[in-house]
This record gives C-alpha cells, structure tokens and sequence, in this order.
C-alpha cells in the first residue's frame, strides 16, 4: 500500500491502557483514582501514529511530529481500553490523524496530530548547520 491510499480514511483503533505512565500522577492524592492523564493519552496518540507510519518509512526516512493539538474532554480510567476513532489526510509530506478518544462510549478526547516525512539526511544537514 502506498502512503497516498491512506487519504481520506476512516480507521478505529482500541489501544490498551494499562502502562502506570500513562497515570495522572500530579499530586500523591489523585495517583490512587487510575485516571489517565492528558500527557498519557498525548503519549498513546504519539505511540499509535509512529506504529501505523512505520510501514511506509525507509532507512534513509522517518515520520517526525510536526503538531499536536489535544483537548481532554472527560475522565479515562488506566487499565481500560481506549477506542481512537479517526481519519488521515495525506497532503505533501504531511499525514494528518483528526479524531477522537472515547472509553465505554464517553467522548474523552478531541485530537489533531501531524507527522511529516523527512530525510534523516536533512536531520543530519541541521544538525551540523547548528553545531
């Protein structure tokens, strides 16, 4: 399959939960409610869209986030699973994830992640432009 054939699809995806570094662990009284934190969900988002790209990598080239926008709507409780419902947008070098979280049919997240695809050349052109 070809990165493009991705455009415009819709997939669902459930994720397992059950990682403690996925926990809001903010302050030591909220630790023992097993609540998801933003940055957790932010994480599974980050994890899942590097696995479903990695198919469409090369050696010589990677998909590196770009953006990521995550509005925590409701509570997600750790060691539950964590249904993504989402479409990809294919534009350039860009792949756009636009979707939403639930768990148990609770809305619990609006999200819109970026990755875009680039050389590890151009990583390492940066890289000794900025040393």
């Amino acid at each position: 399959m070809k990165l493009e054939e991705l455009n415009g699809k819709q997939f669902t995806a459930n994720l397992e939960t059950d990682s403690p570094e996925f926990l809001w662990r903010e302050r030591p009284d909220v630790e023992g409610l097993n609540l998801m934190s933003t940055s957790g969900i932010q994480k599974m988002l980050l994890n899942f869209s590097r696995e479903m790209l990695s198919p469409f990598e090369s050696e010589s080239e990677v998909f590196v986030v770009t953006f990521v926008k995550l509005e925590h709507i409701d509570i997600a409780l750790v060691k539950r699973p964590l249904e993504l419902n989402f479409t990809i947008s294919v534009k350039d070098r860009n792949v756009i994830f636009e979707g939403v979280a639930s768990q148990e049919h609770i809305l619990v997240a609006k999200y819109t992640l970026v990755r875009r695809k680039v050389s590890l050349e151009s990583i390492g052109r940066r890289l000794s432009e900025k040393a």
